[in-house]
């Protein structure tokens, strides 16, 4: 119907460009029409390249040639509806120009056939000439109906119907073609929509994923925030209530230490000599027992620290509650072992190596570690007083700051002695200790030698006075040979005698009195040195001498000159020096193995480090401790005598006064019954210290010990009080008063009366002191304390002890010793108790030292308690600062992958666009190609549609060939949270939803292929990606290495062409799909371009070489030079010119780089091999000449280098390769007699230890070792794949781990690839002509010399 193009008319004769009426309609090849000048104009503005893109569809269309725009095609079917729209507005009253007479007029015709308008006066003459016009159909334009319009669209046409439906037909054909791909490139279109919808929704819930993740690993951060502060708070707990504990045990043995002290001094001090006595035994158990009391170790210490978590982990860190180093602020002194312990304590980080550094380290002396239980147990012993500085290492990171060590001199104290059992020393001289702790000892005025245990058990008396073998006379030493002989140095008898131990019998005896080697006079010292031989300390010999344990001398120290030894006393042999010392000098002498005197010790005086009468020596390790001294007065003990007497369980004065073990006193029936109430196990606690304490037996607490001291105190109390006024029974007549004297001697309180009644007895009690209470001074009061116990035998109750019964250990009077103890050794009491008292003294002295021990315990719990609050503060700081670390990590690392969405979505979202418009221009094209078609089917005269048949057919064609443009790119994207639960990584964007990617590619032999592995989207935890190829032999190289998302990459090199399995195993076990099969086609080696060399033209280019600097040298065998260019093919350097001199060349076939400055060229009609400097390119060495004879060449077309620096040349003419030093001196040659003889040899590489020759004649190439023996050959005469025709260059080019050898292949015009073995795996696609040099470069491309087209090709 006409109707529907007539209703939009006015649209489709407007150019879309100036958006005004068409003028000169020009259609283009997409099928779009623009006015002539309009498109002339956008296509010059916008071309790039000669091509512009039509405004209407964006297809890229050719410039018309020479920019003719007047030639393009003119749309007849837009001149026809321009035609028609000028007859519709005529229709509406504008005028039309006459298409004759040109006059313009509304009232206008139209001829049908005549093709033209004419206004009124035109038909009439059109109707005058009706012989030519007969039959014409004219018809006023206002007039016009439908067909008349259709009628004018298409008027006539040249051409017959016939061809006119033909063509229409196929027209027709062609257009529903296009209809069919319109709907294809629709659904592309919707597909595309589809695929942004989806990427929209993929990404959406990506981003999702990630916030939801970064949400749940943020909560596990504060969980474990919360989970270490509640540890640290559990820690702080525990710490507590452990030095609470300690602290309360500590100030227990402290209460017990302060309380023995002070029963000690009020028993010294205050008490009289029976009671000393009396209380004696169960002091000195109380001494024992708390001596042997270890001052109790911190039981924890105050080091709590958090160590955040390096790397990308997620746990927050590790809480480490113990010090590196433990107790290293203990007391060092120089030469003493000291012991601490190296702790990482780092209870979550693998500790694989811990190290103790002390320096300076000369000052160290010895340094000892072993690792128990992750614990290092170091054992340090200083050298020297002074400071040292001590670092911890773990896994080789100093992880403490190094601790400041001050060592002081050593402090050597004197701890006990040991007590002989049953035997008694006379003159204890030297003295020694087997492995086993038996102690033997020269006991001089005794003439033995007594072997005793640790206990002071005698074990066996070796010797007696005399001069025989086993006797002994004044031995001064002893020293054990091994734990059941002992040499002594048997001083009076000037020998050397061996007992043993077992028997106490003598085993040799070497040795007589005299000045000659092997003789002695006066030995005093014997030891034994690393090797067993025998060290004899010579006193009146003034020497040392070293024997065998034979007796047979071997040398002696220095006996002579200004080091002369003057009787030497003791000699100790220690790390390989003997240490003697010089009794006369007053100084120690030091001498190595040989006996050379190395230095002396020689400081004289009494000071520290001083020696006066050195004497003997020893290698020893011994500990220490310290004494203090405290008094207390009489005044201070008056002051607060009421405290002293007051039971702290009732809190009232003493009744019955009872003293436990801890020696605190109690009333006797309060301590009772707290005893039985609070007992456990038959123990129980005392009130005042806490220390456990034995029920007495039977519970008879009256059994135990009378507080004496504390009835006095309650005497001196009741003076007291009576000198304030209160009563005091008389001890005589027990009336009460407060006018009370006190007789010293009687011990007796006695009223006015009594006193008056005991004057008269003079007789009886001259000199008895008595004095009134009130009057009563200090020391009135201490006598009344040390007053003398009277006895408690029957009968003998009033007489005071003044004795002492050394047998019975009791106090005794006089009565009893003329009685029960008369044939027992008694002395004085005082005597007795002053003896006591002085012992007594000093164990309280020893006990106030631990006491002092005792309270910096206390101070150092309570420091620790401070420092670990401190601790515990920092920790809980650096946990919540490591948790908001972390914190800000996932939220950076949630930004960075939700940008990393953003950036994909907008990426994939601009390529999908972009591939979107693509097709939205070809299906525009396809619709205005399918319309242009049908208008001109439908609308355009016969003429029309033949004029357009062919561009309407090219257009069809170009249109049908365009394939439907695949979908750029996926609408997948998946977020996967990390697998592994401490990794602090949210986790992992997959673009694909298959584990394996690239393995579709095409795989050809000996080339390096990529593909991927995404193990981390089958949903586990990754901890092993293995990738195997089979088989394996024909697998070149496969190089796996994991990438930062934690994906990985798979670089495969194959050697052959064939099938390949590739297995892939994550976890061990096999993914789904493996294995996955590939097929690896030969290589086709493709021409990429050629090296264009400026301002320089190559005439027959032959060898050519490259160094590691990209720099190319050539062999320009008819400009007789060689050429160095850059990568980039500027000139940089070249070398020689015609001639035969030095430094000139003459056809050079063949270079080869020596290193980057220095080439070898094959000179080779000099016949000669020449070396150059490139830089220079001066000739820096020329050797061989022509002839036949070794070291001699003819035509040389190739040289090159072996791994040894060699020079290897392919001799041409004399079917040879010759192998070179650098010098030219020959080595060897091969390849000039059967098996394996070469004719006219081209080439020769070295590789792999094997020599790789092009044989010309022979069609392959053949393979020799390093020594020249023919291996195998490769290659036969021909022209398919793997056969050769005049092999020429050679090289090697790396693919991975695998090489590939290329070759030449001159007459078969192409490059052939093969293995090092000899299979063919590839081959050049292009064709050379006439490729004669061939190397790589750096970079991986093959530089190919083409002799006859004078050029350098390219190929990859």
């Amino acid at each position: 119907m006409m109707e529907s193009p007539l209703k939009n008319i006015k649209e489709q004769v407007t150019c879309s460009i100036c958006l005004d009426t068409f003028t000169d309609p020009k259609t283009i090849t997409c099928l779009h029409t623009f006015c002539f000048e309009c498109l002339k104009k956008h296509a010059l503005i916008s071309q790039r390249d000669g091509k512009f893109r039509c405004p209407e569809c964006q297809a890229e269309v050719d410039l018309p040639e020479a920019n003719r725009f007047d030639k393009l095609p003119t749309s007849f079917h837009h001149n026809s509806l321009l035609s028609v729209l000028t007859i519709r507005q005529s229709g509406k009253g504008n005028d039309i120009s006459c298409g004759i007479c040109k006059k313009k007029s509304a009232e206008i015709s139209y001829c049908f056939e005549c093709a033209k308008f004419m206004c009124s006066d035109c038909v009439n003459a059109h109707q005058l000439f009706s012989h030519f016009t007969e039959g014409h159909k004219v018809t006023p334009v206002k007039r016009f109906q439908a067909e008349d319009y259709d009628a004018l669209m298409k008027r006539k046409s040249l051409c017959s119907q016939q061809n006119h439906e033909r063509e229409k037909t196929n027209i027709l054909m062609r257009t529903e073609i296009l209809k069919e791909k319109t709907k294809v490139f629709s659904d592309a279109i919707f597909k595309y929509e589809q695929t942004v919808s989806e990427l929209e929704t993929n990404i959406a819930n990506a981003k999702r994923e990630v916030s939801q993740t970064a949400e749940q690993m943020i909560a596990k951060i504060r969980e474990h925030e919360c989970h270490i502060i509640t540890t640290l708070d559990n820690t702080r707990e525990s710490r507590a209530d452990k030095l609470n504990s300690a602290q309360a045990r500590v100030q227990s043995l402290l209460k017990q230490f302060n309380q023995t002290v002070k029963f000690a001094e009020n028993l010294i001090q205050r008490s009289s000599s029976s009671d000393v006595m009396h209380s004696k035994n169960d002091l000195e158990q109380r001494f024992e027992h708390l001596n042997n009391t270890p001052i109790p170790k911190l039981p924890v210490n105050s080091f709590v620290k958090f160590f955040p978590t390096e790397g990308e982990n997620l746990t927050l860190g590790c809480l480490t509650t113990s010090e590196p180093v433990v107790r290293v602020n203990k007391d060092f002194q120089a030469g003493v072992e000291t012991e601490f312990e190296v702790n990482p304590g780092i209870h979550e980080l693998q500790v694989c190596e811990m190290k103790v550094v002390v320096e300076p380290a000369d000052k160290a002396g010895s340094l000892i570690t072993c690792e128990k239980d992750g614990i290092l147990l170091a054992k340090l012993t200083p050298e020297f007083p002074g400071t040292l500085q001590i670092s911890v290492q773990i896994n080789g990171k100093t992880a403490a700051s190094p601790y400041t060590v001050h060592v002081k001199q050593r402090l050597i104290h004197l701890v006990k002695e040991l007590r002989l059992k049953e035997e008694t020393f006379q003159s204890p001289h030297g003295i020694a200790v087997n492995s086993k702790g038996l102690i033997a000892v020269a006991d001089q005025e005794k003439h033995r030698i007594l072997i005793i245990d640790m206990e002071g058990n005698c074990v066996r008396k070796v010797g007696c006075y005399g001069n025989k073998v086993g006797q002994l006379n004044r031995p001064t030493d002893v020293t054990y040979l091994n734990d059941d002989n002992i040499l002594v140095a048997d001083q009076l008898n000037h020998r050397i005698q061996q007992f043993n131990i077992q028997t106490g019998n003598s085993v040799k005896s070497f040795g007589k009195k005299g000045t000659r080697d092997g003789e002695f006079q006066n030995p005093v010292s014997v030891c034994v040195d690393d090797v067993g031989r025998v060290v004899v300390a010579d006193g009146l010999n003034s020497t040392v001498q070293v024997l065998s344990q034979d007796g047979e001398p071997l040398f002696k120290l220095k006996d002579s000159g200004p080091e002369k030894l003057d009787r030497p006393v003791a000699c100790i042999y220690h790390q390989n020096k003997y240490i003697v010392s010089d009794w006369g000098n007053d100084c120690l002498k030091v001498y190595n193995k040989s006996g050379k005197c190395l230095y002396k010790i020689d400081n004289q005086g009494k000071g520290d480090g001083q020696l006066c009468g050195p004497w003997g020596l020893s290698v020893q390790k011994c500990g220490n401790y310290y004494n203090l001294i405290e008094t207390r007065t009489m005044e201070s003990l008056l002051k607060n005598l009421k405290e002293h007497v007051t039971c702290s369980i009732c809190l009232d004065t003493f009744t019955d006064p009872k003293t436990i073990t801890c020696l605190h006193t109690f009333c006797c029936e309060c301590l009772k019954k707290h005893a039985l109430i609070s007992q456990r196990n038959g123990k129980f606690r005392c009130p005042e210290c806490q220390a456990e304490i034995d029920l007495p037996e039977a519970n008879r607490f009256d059994k135990l010990p009378t507080s004496f001291h504390h009835n006095s105190l309650l005497s001196v109390l009741a003076i007291r009080q009576s000198g304030k006024g209160n009563d005091i029974s008389c001890g005589v007549c027990k009336k009460k008063s407060a006018e009370i004297s006190y007789c010293f001697e009687c011990a007796k309180s006695m009223c006015s009366d009594c006193v008056n009644a005991h004057q008269l007895f003079t007789n009886l009690t001259e000199g008895h002191k008595v004095t009134p209470v009130k009057q009563f001074q200090s020391q009135d009061y201490e006598a009344l304390m040390r007053r003398q116990s009277f006895c408690s035998q029957q009968y003998h109750e009033r007489e005071v002890t003044r004795f002492f019964c050394l047998k019975c250990q009791i106090c005794v009077c006089q009565i009893c010793i003329a009685t029960d103890h008369k044939a027992h050794d008694v002395e004085p009491l005082e005597k007795a108790a002053d003896d006591e008292k002085a012992k007594i003294l000093t164990r309280t002295e020893v006990l106030k030292t631990k006491i002092k021990f005792f309270g910096d315990t206390i101070r150092e719990y309570e420091q620790t308690v401070l420092e670990l609050e401190t601790n515990l503060t920092n920790a809980k700081r650096e946990v919540s600062k490591a948790a908001e670390q972390m914190i800000a990590k996932i939220r950076e690392d949630e930004r960075r992958i939700i940008t990393a969405l953003e950036n994909t979505r907008a990426s994939r979202a601009d390529k999908l666009d972009s591939a979107k418009a693509q097709v939205q221009s070809l299906l525009k094209q396809i619709n205005q190609a399918i319309e242009f078609a049908e208008n001109l089917i439908q609308r355009s005269s016969s003429s029309d549609v033949m004029q357009s048949k062919n561009y309407l057919e090219q257009r069809f064609t170009h249109l049908e060939n365009n394939p439907i443009p695949e979908l750029p790119v996926n609408s997948f994207l998946k977020f996967y949270p990390s697998k592994k639960e401490k990794n602090l990584t949210l986790g992992y964007i997959a673009a694909t939803n298959e584990p394996v990617v690239g393995l579709t590619k095409d795989f050809q032999a000996g080339v390096e292929s990529e593909f991927e592995v995404h193990p981390q989207i089958l949903g586990e935890e990754v901890y092993e990606v293995k990738v195997l190829v089979e088989p394996p032999e024909k697998r070149g190289s496969l190089i796996t290495y994991e990438k930062q998302d934690g994906d990985y990459t798979v670089k495969f090199t194959p050697k052959v062409p064939g099938t390949f399995n590739i297995i892939i195993k994550v976890n061990g076990k096999e993914i789904a799909g493996s294995p996955y099969i590939v097929q690896v086609k030969q290589r086709l080696i493709q021409m990429v371009g050629e090296v264009e060399i400026k301002g320089e033209t190559l005439k027959k280019p032959s060898g050519i070489a490259v160094n590691s600097k990209g720099q190319i040298a050539v062999a320009d065998q008819e400009n007789h030079r060689i050429l160095i260019t850059d990568k980039k093919g500027n000139c940089v350097r070249k070398v020689g010119c015609y001639g035969n001199n030095v430094g000139q060349l003459n056809c050079p076939a063949d270079v080869t780089y020596l290193n980057d400055d220095n080439i070898l060229v094959a000179d080779q009609c000099n016949h000669r091999i020449q070396q150059f400097n490139i830089q220079t390119g001066n000739s820096v060495k020329s050797f061989g000449k022509r002839g036949t004879r070794v070291g001699e060449f003819q035509n040389p077309f190739s040289v090159c280098l072996d791994e040894e620096g060699r020079v290897i040349v392919a001799d041409y003419i004399n079917n040879r390769i010759q192998v070179l030093t650098q010098e030219g001196e020959p080595l060897f040659q091969f390849g000039n007699s059967r098996p394996g003889k070469v004719d006219k040899p081209t080439a020769c590489i070295y590789h792999e230890n094997k020599f790789i020759v092009s044989a010309w004649d022979n069609g392959c190439l053949k393979v020799f070792d390093n020594t020249g023996t023919f291996l195998y050959k490769i290659g036969e005469q021909g022209q398919g794949d793997g056969q050769l025709n005049c092999p020429l260059g050679l090289c090697v080019q790396k693919c991975g781990d695998h090489h590939n050898l290329l070759v030449c292949n001159i007459g078969n015009d192409r490059v052939d690839q093969f293995t090092v073995e000899g299979c063919f795996t590839g081959k050049t696609v292009d064709k050379l002509q006439a490729n004669i040099g061939i190397t790589t470069t750096p970079d991986g491309l093959i530089l190919v010399t083409e002799y006859e087209t004078k050029k350098i090709c390219i190929l990859k």
